[in-house]
């Protein structure tokens, strides 16, 4: 008899675990709590508008990454589009390709305050050359031990501050550190110069650095994550919407079944292994008879910071040139502003197109409480302001909410994370995956890469038998 696997979760990462495994021979079952599946990688389209939980190109961000990612293209992207990747940042006023250079930034700021902060810089950099760097726990001392506190102040902490809701003094430097391009005091002056001269240098240089390209479904996100969970179905996953896992039946430290429920409908499910892609304290919380006293109050201190997608429909073709553009005004409501038309010729009717607003916030807060009307409206607005769309163009809105976007990365947060992980993965047959499950700020890519060694692990252990 087949072992029976529940996964927690129809979001990419359980529905390429279940794909996988009900390929080996598995009796798998994925119970997903919405209406429908897809996670974050599904879509949200309105009429002839494909609309998604932003924008989530298909692309390696990992060497360990190509394997899967080119088997997931040849399995399930025949048609896929390439887009060339255009993306930019309004700094200082202006609009700047980004990533954003130091040239960038030094070319975007007064002559005074450039000088400034290209002393502050020159400082941090011969400090670091000669001293080393400093041991701070927060983003803040990490980015001004090495660029400076102008750069700080002007560019890394106001976005940074932005998104996750929190002081970059209370941002843990460890994690957030890797998204900061560190470069040597050589390097910077190299690219500051030779992108003056040469145009095309600074292209060149962050060939290696960013993806030029990236892979997208025709019809949105939602359409692969549809192919995928279609390939799960084929091969016997049975997937449960509007169905909840309540409690994991534990026999010490060994699953045994899990309690499902469905409206007023109860049962206990026996199972061999389970999956769960689901927020990291939701998991514990369903672990509670098991769990101590520390691990409990360290996954009820993981927090989420939540996203508000606000979409506003317009009467013109196009309003950017670029497919999603960053901003780090504080006096701006939204953090980035998506427009899908960008993608391809699919994306929106003729002659209309979309400005998705995300709005980053806290679950229960006054952002994520406020009416749809209200948060249209402020972004209507601050878009107006800006100059870039006339009130009278826009016909609709839509506003939709994901309350677990991005793990914040708190100062303290590892430790933390340790204490929960350390218990999770001391489980037997259970595995946790993927962004929410892993508390990580991970990539489409990586989370099939996750699902997939999952997969090959519990392949393995069946292979090599009791």
């Amino acid at each position: 008899m087949s072992k029976k696997i529940v996964i927690l979760g129809a979001g990419i990462t359980g529905l390429v675990a279940a794909w996988r495994l009900a390929s080996k021979g598995f009796d798998v079952e994925v119970v997903e709590k919405q209406p429908l599946g897809g996670g974050i990688g599904g879509s949200i389209n309105h009429g002839d508008f494909i609309i998604d939980h932003g924008i989530h190109g298909v692309y390696a961000s990992r060497l360990e990454t190509i394997p899967v990612v080119e088997e997931m293209v040849r399995t399930f992207g025949q048609d896929f589009l390439t887009v060339e990747k255009k993306t930019s940042i309004y700094f200082n006023g202006q609009y700047l390709k980004y990533p954003l250079g130091v040239k960038e930034i030094f070319q975007a700021l007064p002559i005074t305050t450039s000088v400034k902060c290209s002393m502050d810089f020159v400082s941090a950099r011969l400090k670091k050359r000669l001293w080393g760097s400093s041991d701070g726990e927060s983003f803040q001392e990490w980015v001004e031990d090495r660029f400076g506190p102008r750069l700080y102040q002007i560019y890394f902490g106001p976005y940074v501050e932005k998104v996750w809701g929190i002081p970059g003094s209370q941002m843990s430097s460890l994690w957030l550190a890797r998204r900061v391009e560190e470069l040597s005091l050589i390097s910077v002056l190299k690219r500051a110069i030779l992108g003056l001269l040469v145009p095309s240098y600074r292209d060149n240089e962050m060939r290696s650095l960013q993806p030029l390209t990236f892979l997208y479904a025709p019809k949105g996100s939602g359409q692969y994550t549809e192919r995928v969970r279609q390939a799960a179905e084929n091969a016997g996953a049975r997937i449960s919407y509007e169905t909840e896992v309540t409690r994991l039946i534990m026999d010490g430290r060994r699953v045994t079944g899990a309690e499902i429920r469905k409206g007023d409908f109860r049962e206990i499910r026996p199972l061999d292994f389970f999956i769960s892609t689901i927020p990291l304290p939701s998991l514990v919380k369903m672990l509670e008879s098991i769990a101590d006293s520390e691990t409990m109050d360290a996954a009820r201190k993981l927090r989420y910071r939540a996203l508000v997608f606000v979409n506003l429909f317009i009467n013109r073709s196009q309003v950017y040139r670029d497919q999603w553009v960053y901003y780090s005004d504080p006096a701006i409501p939204f953090i980035r502003v998506n427009e899908y038309t960008n993608l391809g010729p699919k994306f929106s009717p003729p002659g209309q197109t979309v400005l998705q607003c995300e709005v980053s916030c806290f679950t229960g807060d006054d952002i994520w409480s406020a009416s749809d009307q209200y948060l249209a409206e402020i972004c209507l607005a601050s878009l107006e302001n800006l100059g870039l769309v006339n009130r009278d163009e826009v016909f609709h809105s839509t506003v939709a909410r994901q309350s677990t976007a991005y793990p914040v990365f708190d100062v303290g947060c590892e430790a933390k994370l340790k204490r929960v992980l350390g218990f999770t993965d001391k489980l037997e047959e259970v595995f946790t995956l993927g962004r929410q499950g892993r508390f990580e700020y991970i990539n489409m890519d990586e989370c099939v890469w996750q699902a997939t060694a999952c997969y090959a692990e519990i392949a393995h252990r069946e292979e090599q038998g009791p």
